[in-house]
């Protein structure tokens, strides 16, 4: 049974094969305890998602 935020992810039109990417990157970090990477991920995804709002619009 997927999550709150497994659902809020499948709700947007993010390519599923990105989703999995970060999913992986994300596992690896936290396997790690690796913090910074964590919110060096999340801040490169925010980047990449604002682009390609600003290409679309």
């Amino acid at each position: 049974m997927p999550s709150e935020d497994q659902a809020d992810f499948e709700e947007q039109e993010e390519p599923q094969t990105s989703l999995r990417i970060f999913s992986k990157e994300w596992n690896k970090c936290i396997q790690k305890g690796n913090q910074d990477r964590m919110i060096q991920a999340l801040v490169t995804g925010r980047v990449e998602r604002e682009q390609k709002l600003q290409v679309a619009s």
